[in-house]
């Protein structure tokens, strides 16, 4: 439903509900008072590491003459009591939990597994109280802004809780999200006392200094403040509705501003069933497993093409609706990755699929999981198992998880870090496999990633990427033309490529300006002392005829054009050279490939 437009907000609104800039951070305000709460908070939180390091010490002792499975009972109890004293102590310590849920570098796996289930649904906070919170926030009373506001929210989290009602105005339905109460002081309060501790470790535990604790504090205090910054939310949302605007089945909520503030954010109710609920995906005929290959490829986009990714992709974040698109929603953790990183995500793709073990490794060191001076070594023999898995038959084949379990357990006990970004990705990927198992028993996340990454390479229009197809396809011998059909064979198993389009924008890109080192590389392939590879170029012709998109005159005119120009005289001044050293040699015959690229393209 098409939102209206609102001329100006409702009287009386404060500036951030106005959308104004706010130079100010989104920070506590200083408090006389809060050393001793700091102190109170301090003693409480180093009760429970006091507790666990004993309950550690205990484990170590006891280990030696205890078998490996009661070993790892006793590691899983304490995984579990871990994650439950981290509910207790509230809201810092809940978001810590899952965000370690990511860090395979620092928790052993069981650990990071137990943390992977912690849940934030929490007791929600008084109505009474949300309602002042919006009033002070917009600055009316609840009952002037909405219509029917209901005495109990439709879900609590630990940073806040989510009403549905109707805009008083306009009658439209919307989910109001409040933010609880104090959440600027409790973090203020909890991540002093943190600092201090992971400061105090690092001076005496020589790896924990290399994992720079410190920095993981003040890379969490950064997302966890924006993630609570409502209208950064709303920023977001936005951006994601756009990068989707020409995606076919997504959706995204809108974001109503006038009605949202730094605290309380307003947007559109949509109705939709959650993800894995397959009952209600089959009464929407809805088809399961089309579904789960669509939602990995929306996630692929997010992380390949637009590299603005949701990076608390859930099942709770994940609907359905009776129009059979994916919404979207809680955007408040967003990650970002440049274009040379996706770049290189790409190049590490190649190298998987090349099984260059060494290529991989070298990836890893520029994409930041290796630091320089670190030994690899250790990493080398599992990566190479994931290879090789990635490649086997689909009925012996791990899934995503088990092949990044081996990896996860190398990384803690060689102390190799997981870049902040990465562990995002990681984390959303086996929720999101988690997913497509649950709906398809025969779901495997590489059956579509390689496809798409296939596609993406194929059709990619950023200049890294470009660049990086070409050094893979000449090689010194040549155009390596198995590459390129390889390439072809694993894009065409994605729905969404059209062979059609990308030749035309392959030869569009290779009579521009931009492509003349690529021009010159098919010169000498073409035109070089060797014969021409006509049957290598009819079998892109027949592959290409095949696709419904494909337009022969579209993709001949601007060739045609081209050769015609100033410019393409070395071209035609080799052209010539070519068929006269062939016709001496004796090579003439050779030409006669070319009548069967013609009969395929007509």
């Amino acid at each position: 439903m098409e939102q209206p437009r609102l001329s100006s907000p409702p009287q009386g609104l404060s500036a951030s509900a106005r959308g104004g800039v706010i130079a100010a951070p989104l920070r506590a305000p200083p408090d006389p008072s809060r050393r001793w709460r700091v102190l109170r908070r301090g003693a409480r939180i180093l009760w429970v590491a006091a507790q666990f390091w004993i309950y550690q010490r205990l484990d170590a002792r006891a280990a030696a003459s205890e078998t490996p499975e009661a070993r790892r009972a006793h590691e899983s109890a304490r995984a579990r009591w871990l994650k439950d004293q981290f509910v207790t102590l509230g809201p810092t310590f809940i978001k810590i939990g899952q965000t370690l849920s990511t860090r395979v570098d620092l928790l052993p796996l069981t650990y990071v597994d137990e943390m992977a289930v912690l849940q934030d649904k929490i007791p929600p906070f008084d109505t009474r109280l949300a309602r002042r919170f919006i009033e002070e926030e917009l600055g009316r009373p609840v009952d002037a802004l909405y219509r029917d506001f209901p005495a109990a929210p439709m879900a609590a989290a630990s940073l806040g809780q989510v009403y549905r009602t109707w805009l008083r105005e306009t009658g439209e339905e919307v989910a109001v999200k409040v933010q609880r109460p104090d959440l600027l002081e409790i973090f203020a309060v909890d991540l002093s006392v943190l600092r201090t501790m992971a400061a105090w470790a690092e001076r005496r535990v020589e790896w924990l200094a290399d994992v720079q604790l410190v920095d993981i504090l003040d890379e969490f205090d950064r997302k966890l403040h924006e993630e609570i910054d409502y209208l950064r939310e709303a920023d977001n949302a936005d951006r994601f509705r756009a990068n989707f605007e020409d995606f076919p089945g997504v959706a995204v909520p809108r974001m109503y501003r006038p009605y949202s503030s730094r605290r309380v954010l307003t947007m559109e109710f949509m109705h939709g069933s959650k993800v894995t609920n397959v009952e209600d995906l089959r009464a929407m005929g809805v088809d399961p497993p089309t579904l789960v290959k669509h939602a990995v490829n929306v996630n692929l986009k997010q992380l390949l093409e637009d590299g603005f990714y949701h990076a608390d992709l859930h099942p709770g974040n994940i609907l359905v609706d009776r129009d059979k698109r994916l919404i979207l929603v809680d955007f408040g953790l967003i990650g970002e990755i440049p274009r040379q990183m996706r770049a290189q995500m790409v190049e590490a793709f190649l190298h998987i699929v090349d099984n260059d073990i060494d290529g991989l490794m070298e990836d890893l060191v520029l994409l930041g999981f290796i630091r320089p001076g670190q030994d690899p070594v250790p990493l080398k023999p599992t990566l190479q198992w994931v290879i090789e898995a990635s490649q086997a038959p689909l009925e012996k084949r791990p899934t995503f998880k088990e092949m990044t379990d081996p990896l996860a357990d190398i990384f803690y006990r060689y102390h190799l870090r997981v870049p902040v970004s990465f562990s995002f990705i990681i984390r959303t990927l086996i929720s999101l496999e988690g997913i497509g198992l649950m709906l398809d028993p025969s779901f495997h996340s590489f059956d579509v990633a390689i496809p798409y990454a296939a596609k993406l390479l194929l059709s990619e229009g950023g200049r890294d990427i470009r660049e990086r197809l070409m050094d893979e396809l000449f090689q010194p011998e040549g155009l390596n033309w198995d590459r390129l059909f390889e390439l072809v064979t694993l894009a065409r198993r994605d729905p969404g490529f059209k062979l059609g389009e990308v030749v035309e924008l392959a030869v569009a890109w290779v009579v521009s300006p931009e492509g003349r080192s690529v021009r010159e590389r098919f010169m000498d392939e073409l035109l070089g002392d060797d014969a021409i590879p006509w049957g290598h170029i009819e079998d892109l012709v027949v592959i290409a005829q095949q696709d419904p998109h494909f337009d022969l005159m579209t993709v001949a005119r601007p060739l045609i054009n081209y050769l015609l120009t100033p410019e393409a005289s070395m071209f035609r001044q080799r052209l010539l050279w070519k068929i006269g050293k062939d016709l001496m040699t004796g090579r003439i015959g050779e030409w006669t490939g070319i009548y069967g690229v013609i009969r395929a393209l007509l």
